[in-house]
């Protein structure tokens, strides 16, 4: 005589395919998210960049005369400031 054992008697029971739909469903979507964050780092990442290429060839350009001639005296008063010191240890 054979014994029927009910599902709950053996773990290793194969999925039904309900179960098998539900874990492709969550493996899909939890793939699906990290496409999406793969892709926003990735255009996050040119945009990035982008700014730094194009502070570049900005700075590499004439204006940088134009830019330290206008702007050099407000950065000599903030290297020559005292919020730029190092603190003095009195020993």
């Amino acid at each position: 005589m054979v014994a029927r054992v009910h599902h709950a008697d053996r773990p290793n029971l194969k999925k039904t395919r309900f179960e098998k739909l539900k874990l492709e469903m969550s493996d899909s979507s939890a793939h699906e998210d990290a496409q999406k964050i793969a892709k926003r780092a990735l255009w996050a990442s040119s945009v990035f960049y982008v700014l730094i290429a194009f502070e570049f060839f900005y700075m590499a350009s004439p204006f940088t005369t134009y830019f330290y001639t206008v702007y050099r005296p407000g950065l000599d008063w903030l290297q020559g400031s005292s919020v730029n010191q190092a603190p003095q240890n009195h020993a």
